[in-house]
């Protein structure tokens, strides 16, 4: 096939009626015309030699390159994917539609909606959304069970590449006579070494008065101070400074604060203070998982138990409590520093779900036995 600008530089010369001939004493190509009138023809003639019509034949290149590698794709587009409902009473039912739109040129699927709050339920308008058409999400929360500040997260999975998981946010004011904030008193990366404070806030989350009549712990390890008037989310209270002593023994610590007020509403108000005390000798994971499927091990996933002391750390004995399920080792990953706890499993579990405990037993007095939990789950293909 004949190039473009081969035929239309041969046409041109046909029309302007040129002949060339070489001067051998210079080597150089003289174009000589026999009728003056046709040198307006050129002028195409130069605009082919010097790029004119590659330029052209490229771009049409170009843009048919581009059509043959473009990957039709969907999009999806939230209007928001922030809504403040605002202050609301425990039994008012909240109601909201997130639209959205896949901007995109394939069809989009909605393949889950996930949270892990049962106070949320949601309905879809349709899970394909075809190139150009909306789609509504509707959110429904039933904040009975709820007090105070609230914040949900709600996944949407779509098979949209660029944004496979888009999180949708529900904020709000749940009203009560008395609130907790922090609901709860969670200390992390607690230590040993010294106590750790948290603040706890009481509020007037219907801006109606009530006074502290008095606190108590249910354990010795945690201590309080007295409230003192303060304020959070514009709203008046107390604050309480919720101390964990720092002889908490090793492991995980669960307490309770009690708070009595004089709230017709709420007049005893609890609130969970819990923490996980590290020691010199450490599990991660913090249990080890066996799962089947179909009656096949699926997975295990062992657990590390490493020291930071300076003596070698032994291993004095192994102990657990499912002895018709699975079998135990210990293998040593960096000597006296690092070992590695496996389980085996022997054959597959009845029901669905089965808990247990390994016991590691050491020659470190202050972690003597270090509890490993054990979870063995079986399911079916699907």
């Amino acid at each position: 096939m004949l190039r473009p600008g081969i035929v239309l530089f041969e046409l041109m010369l046909y029309i302007a009626n040129v002949s060339a001939f070489i001067n051998k004493e210079d080597g150089v190509i003289f174009m000589i015309k026999r009728d003056f009138r046709n040198i307006f023809f050129l002028i195409p003639l130069l605009i082919v030699l010097t790029g004119g019509v590659p330029y052209i034949v490229k771009s049409e290149t170009t843009n048919e390159s581009k059509g043959i590698n473009s990957v039709k794709t969907p999009n999806i587009h939230f209007e928001e994917e922030k809504y403040d409902i605002g202050e609301v009473e425990p039994d008012e039912t909240i109601k909201h539609v997130y639209y959205f739109t896949n901007t995109g040129d394939e069809r989009l699927v909605i393949s889950d909606i996930k949270t892990i709050c049962k106070c949320i339920s949601f309905k879809t308008s349709s899970k394909e959304i075809q190139p150009g058409e909306t789609g509504e999400i509707e959110v429904i929360l039933d904040p009975g069970k709820e007090s105070g500040k609230i914040w949900k997260i709600i996944l949407v999975h779509s098979n949209d590449p660029a944004r496979p998981v888009i999180r949708l946010k529900l904020r709000g004011f749940v009203k009560r006579e008395v609130v907790a904030f922090p609901p709860y008193v969670y200390l992390p990366n607690f230590s040993k070494d010294k106590p750790s404070t948290r603040e706890l806030y009481l509020l007037k989350g219907k801006n109606k008065d009530f006074t502290v009549l008095k606190i108590e712990a249910d354990s010795e390890y945690i201590s309080f101070d007295d409230p003192v008037p303060a304020s959070q989310w514009n709203k008046e209270g107390y604050k309480i400074n919720v101390t964990l002593k720092a002889a908490v023994p090793i492991g995980k610590f669960g307490g309770m604060l009690r708070i009595y007020t004089d709230s017709k509403e709420y007049q005893v108000v609890e609130v969970p203070v819990y923490t996980t005390v590290k020691g010199e000798l450490s599990i991660k994971p913090g249990s080890i998982s066996i799962i089947f499927v179909s009656g096949k091990v699926d997975s295990v996933k062992p657990a590390k138990l490493t020291s930071n002391i300076s003596e070698k750390l032994f291993i004095t004995n192994i102990k657990h409590n499912l002895e018709e399920y699975i079998t135990t080792s210990v293998i040593s990953i960096k000597d006296g520093h690092e070992y590695e706890i496996i389980a085996t499993p022997i054959k597959d579990i009845p029901q669905k779900i089965i808990r247990g405990v390994i016991h590691v037993e050491t020659d470190y007095e202050k972690q003597p036995v270090i509890k490993v939990p054990v979870l063995i789950y079986s399911k079916k293909q699907i």
